[in-house]
């Protein structure tokens, strides 16, 4: 499941209580392709806090959960 894409408006950051997702950039736009791999996340890390520091609150890459 995708949590948010790429270029979306931010609206706060997420911490990973279970589970893990996977992180891409360079997402053409208006396609369903992920982009390029960048990282995976798992048990208490976090995500989202630059779409707080960026201008215009866009989301500078897309998340997706790789566990439930």
């Amino acid at each position: 499941e995708t949590i948010f894409k790429q270029g979306d408006t931010g609206y706060g950051f997420y911490f990973i209580f279970s589970g893990a997702v996977n992180i891409y950039s360079n997402q053409t736009v208006n396609t369903d392709e992920l982009g390029d791999f960048v990282i995976r996340l798992e048990k208490r890390q976090y995500f989202g806090e630059m779409g707080l520091l960026e201008e215009f609150n866009r989301r500078s890459a897309t998340v997706v959960a790789a566990e439930n």
